[in-house]
């Protein structure tokens, strides 16, 4: 019986090619097959101009613009800015920016990021005279004009006219009176009351006739028609029949 003869069998082991998907040449891929460098280069390009315009845009959003600023009332007002614009006006924190003399125009100049507001000068025992200088909030005092800078810019970006800002004059505004005026109303308005029941008899009255005996007493100090006019009694100002 013969014997076999057995010998290992061998087999050559395959490279395994990779080819680029966009042409199936070896060497390189997709990202850097030649064939494909005039688009990476548009491409890039692209993202290059992305980038300036975004950049553009975004100056554009923060450049400052000229408005011009008109108070039609009999009101000194105090401008403020803010640029909290997703905070509700009373509770934003807001800086003095200027003044604005009354039936007087003048320009300031805002970003679209900026809102503001008007608030006659009577509002503030002390006016703020430092630029940017901060209200504290909330916000007490009366606002006669709350705007946001972009809508006035929308208005008026159909025509080559500079924005115009036309403060509301709040006809029934009532300035609020210091200590002093509060004193002279109460002593006024106390005289004339006392006066009145005087002139209707009522001095013969024995329970009033205490009260009337006190005008004697009563000495105004040093005042004008304007202060009682002010005061809400009757004055030289007044037309009393």
């Amino acid at each position: 019986m013969s014997e076999e003869l057995c010998l290992p069998v061998t087999t050559g082991v395959r490279r395994r090619v990779y080819r680029c998907s966009h042409c199936r040449q070896e060497g390189h891929n997709r990202s850097t097959c030649p064939g494909l460098e005039d688009q990476r280069r548009l491409a890039r390009e692209r993202r290059r101009q992305a980038r300036q315009e975004a950049h553009r845009l975004e100056q554009a959003r923060n450049e400052l613009k000229n408005f011009q600023i008109h108070n039609p009332t009999q009101h000194i007002m105090l401008i403020f800015w803010s640029n909290k614009l997703d905070v509700r006006t009373e509770e934003s924190e807001y800086r003095f920016l200027a003044t604005v003399p009354v039936y007087a125009d003048t320009i300031l100049r805002f970003s679209i990021r900026h809102k503001f507001i008007a608030i006659p000068i009577e509002e503030f025992e002390t006016p703020p005279t430092e630029l940017n200088e901060l209200i504290q909030t909330p916000i007490r005092q009366t606002i006669f004009h709350d705007q946001h800078v972009k809508e006035v810019i929308e208005f008026f970006e159909q025509t080559n006219e500079r924005p115009l800002v036309i403060i509301n004059d709040i006809k029934d505004y009532k300035p609020p009176k210091n200590e002093l005026d509060r004193w002279k109303e109460t002593a006024f308005k106390s005289l004339y009351l006392l006066t009145e029941l005087k002139r209707m008899g009522a001095s013969n009255n024995e329970n009033l006739a205490p009260m009337i005996d006190m005008i004697e007493d009563i000495s105004l100090p040093s005042h004008t028609e304007l202060d009682k006019e002010l005061a809400g009694v009757p004055s030289a100002f007044t037309n009393v029949t």
